[in-house]
């Protein structure tokens, strides 16, 4: 779980895909940040809607999102987006379906895409030398799928984490160093745990909770503490 002292950040959680809570979310200017799906539960993490960069005619403008489900493997949804000068914020594979969710970008989109039947640790590691860093991660319908683009500051340089139990040494270990988890994903076929972790530039504060069920009372202590719960 993540907070930033200049976010507050709204949580909701329900059993069927939330499309009237993320719609919610967007007539109440925020925009989403995560959508994840385990123990019957869709998870869906939004922020208050942010403008376009300062630096830009066009900074008034607010970034609209789009969200896109499918059960296929969704390379037309991800090439469309960039076509359309829009850039990937999340993809992830939930409950046997395809999530991808889009947003305006002000300048040309310079996303890559990685697509491996195994984790593809090598090729991740050519985009660090070409001085990107993975945005999304996930894994489904037996396939790895990288987001990657340039990175803005280059000190966020990038570490891996790959393991069959889930590595939460190794996660605290990154704390105590002042990194921040920035992609965690399972993979059931596989039965690996990847984190990528990068440095903490942004004055996050996160922790980490490993359950067998779902942390709701977890994560609604957490919201009375750093954010907001929302009914979906």
């Amino acid at each position: 779980m993540t907070a930033s002292g200049k976010l507050k950040y709204y949580v909701g959680w329900q059993p069927k895909f939330p499309i009237k809570g993320i719609e919610k979310f967007w007539n109440a200017g925020r925009n989403l940040q995560e959508i994840s799906y385990a123990n019957n539960r869709w998870v869906v993490v939004a922020t208050k809607r942010v403008k376009g960069s300062k630096s830009k005619a066009n900074s008034n403008k607010e970034r609209e999102q789009a969200l896109h489900t499918c059960y296929h493997f969704p390379v037309s949804i991800v090439k469309k987006a960039w076509n359309d000068d829009c850039k990937v914020r999340s993809l992830s594979y939930c409950n046997d379906m395809w999530v991808v969710m889009t947003e305006e970008h002000d300048d040309t989109v310079d996303q890559s895409i990685i697509v491996k039947p195994q984790f593809p640790l090598e090729q991740i590691e050519e985009e660090w030398k070409m001085k990107k860093r993975v945005t999304s991660l996930a894994y489904g319908n037996s396939r790895w799928v990288v987001i990657s683009e340039p990175m803005e500051d280059e000190r966020r340089k990038q570490q891996v984490i790959v393991s069959h139990q889930f590595p939460i040494k190794k996660v605290i270990d990154g704390y105590a160093k002042n990194e921040i988890v920035h992609c965690l994903v399972y993979s059931q076929n596989e039965r690996l745990w990847v984190v990528i972790m990068e440095p903490n530039l942004d004055c996050v504060h996160q922790v980490v909770h490993k359950s067998e069920e779902f942390p709701g009372s977890k994560i609604s202590n957490w919201c009375s503490k750093k954010s907001q719960y929302i009914q979906l």
